[in-house]
């Protein structure tokens, strides 16, 4: 018996206990079941994540990653994209900004002395984007901040969507009544806003 279905199986036996008027016990089951979802691999639930919705299957575009990543700092930043100008905002900003179509002895010749183009290879590309995630799970615990219930509500919250994809992005169903995070439970400091 694999976790999942171990996971399932308790919420049976929740469902068999309320049922025969056992609701301490229900709770329990329920509790225990929630504890063993959540303590699944934050990694593993954005792969499964991004392949149930078929992200996993295209193809990695530097231009739309960047975009991406772009998008979220904007937002660290207060600003918020909206999908509509997502186009616009790729084309006018993150692409001259990371001067992708550019030839590279062209950027060569505009670099601040001592920065350098390098071949940016699957490792390198690879080794920034793990950066990245140290960066951020810095970033929240100087925020004072548990990064792991950041990233729990924040998937709770993805993991509940509903939408299709864009230009290589999932774009939310505005629509949907899904799972809102709540970033407080991971304050460590409650009153701060």
């Amino acid at each position: 018996m694999n976790k999942q279905e171990m996971i399932t199986d308790l919420r049976d036996l929740a469902d068999t206990a309320e049922n025969n008027d056992y609701e301490y016990q229900a709770v329990n089951l329920r509790e225990i079941a929630d504890a063993l979802q959540s303590k699944r691999n934050i990694f593993d639930r954005i792969k499964v994540w991004n392949e149930e919705r078929l992200l996993d299957k295209q193809e990695f575009s530097l231009s739309n990653e960047l975009t991406n990543i772009m998008e979220e700092l904007f937002e660290l930043r207060g600003i918020k994209i909206h999908k509509k100008n997502r186009e616009t905002f790729k084309t006018n900003l993150v692409t001259p900004l990371f001067r992708i179509d550019e030839d590279p002895e062209v950027i060569k010749r505009t670099l601040v002395q001592d920065d350098e183009l390098v071949e940016n290879t699957i490792k390198d590309q690879l080794d920034a984007l793990a950066d990245i995630v140290v960066f951020a799970v810095g970033a929240m615990i100087k925020l004072k901040a548990d990064p792991n219930c950041v990233m729990d509500e924040t998937l709770k919250e993805i993991e509940s969507r509903t939408g299709k994809i864009i230009d290589g992005k999932f774009v939310k169903d505005l629509t949907g009544n899904g799972y809102i995070a709540n970033y407080e439970l991971c304050l460590k400091d409650k009153n701060v806003k």
